[in-house]
């Protein structure tokens, strides 16, 4: 599993757009870091974010 996801491969890894990972980081619903002008989501945020959506 990869340690941290960009903003466009989060987007495809989801199959969303790169504009509703902005959304969804601008709401404080998945965390983000900066290097430099690159966002990140480290691997284990994006795992919380998981767990934390409801069931279907």
């Amino acid at each position: 599993m990869r340690r941290a996801y960009t903003v466009p491969a989060l987007a495809d890894e989801l199959g969303k757009s790169e504009s509703y990972i902005e959304g969804l980081i601008r709401e404080n619903r998945i965390a983000a870091r900066k290097v430099g002008r690159t966002t990140l989501v480290l691997a284990d945020d994006y795992e919380t974010f998981l767990e934390q959506l409801p069931e279907a």
